[in-house]
């Protein structure tokens, strides 16, 4: 009886389990893979408790968590070349950001100017030297850029409640996520030398977009949404600085020549190049 959920690769048409953390229950989550797929990170539930972990030639590893407090760990994220599993763990104050590596997984909010703020790590670049998620601070809670020794939080939009980076770049230049406004609102943003831009959403509906990936060349995608026959509805978006937020299925149909007659799309989560 009971339920669990299991994470997948997938190659050449082929779908394989990825296993689970020995000792726990029978579950494990993805959250991100390297460029060439050969290394896989997320979570799973081992002996110890939740716990990050990293898969590489058909072998799980948990990579553990930060000292002190409960025992728990969550791998959001996997550099492209597979040396770095980003994401976030416990202290006695939770959560932290974390970042992995060769063995050691680091707190990278010791790296905040002045206290030591909490937050998630939620995307890093091919590399491993980038890292992006957001902390909490007094007032609207930023998101942030991490490079070894230094965070730095980027710049929110006026009105802003919460911001959240979800994506960066291969080259760690830029940067996407979403921005939230009072009432459920919000917007996907995206940001480069300093300067945070919001792309506001496709035509209707609520304000109530999301960058999920965000490639070298400045391509963002993710999700936003729409008004059809009088209802919001989601749907994937690409955006540009030269063709603004545009919906992907009409871009695959019409710039593309698709037939997209019975597919249902409502998110892009991630981009190549």
């Amino acid at each position: 009886g009971g339920s669990f959920f299991m994470a997948y690769r997938w190659k050449a048409g082929v779908m394989i389990p990825l296993g689970d953390l020995v000792g726990g229950s029978n579950s494990c989550e993805s959250g991100g893979i390297s460029a060439d797929g050969s290394v896989c990170g997320g979570m799973s539930f081992s002996s110890n408790g939740t716990e990050a972990f990293r898969w590489e030639n058909d072998v799980i590893v948990g990579l553990g968590d930060l000292p002190g407090g409960e025992f728990y760990s969550h791998g959001f994220d996997v550099s492209g070349d597979g040396t770095t599993v980003v994401g976030l763990s416990r202290t006695e104050i939770p959560d932290f950001p974390f970042r992995w590596r060769d063995g050691v997984m680091t707190n990278l909010s010791e790296d905040f100017p002045g206290s030591m703020p909490t937050g998630h790590a939620r995307a890093v670049n091919h590399d491993g030297n980038v890292v992006v998620g957001f902390v909490s601070q007094p007032g609207a809670p930023p998101p942030f850029r991490w490079t070894p020794g230094l965070m730095v939080t980027l710049d929110l939009l006026p009105n802003a409640v919460w911001g959240t980076a979800l994506a960066v770049s291969p080259d760690g230049l830029m940067v996407a996520g979403r921005i939230s406004y009072a009432g459920s609102t919000g917007e996907a943003f995206f940001w480069q030398n300093g300067v945070t831009t919001g792309l506001g959403d496709l035509p209707g509906g609520d304000l109530d977009s999301e960058a999920n990936g965000v490639s070298d060349t400045g391509v963002v995608v993710g999700t936003g949404k729409f008004t059809n026959f009088g209802l919001n509805r989601y749907a994937p978006i690409i955006w540009t600085a030269e063709t603004g937020l545009r919906n992907l299925r009409t871009v695959m149909e019409f710039d593309y020549g698709l037939d997209l007659t019975g597919w249902t799309l409502s998110e892009a989560n991630g981009v190549s190049g």
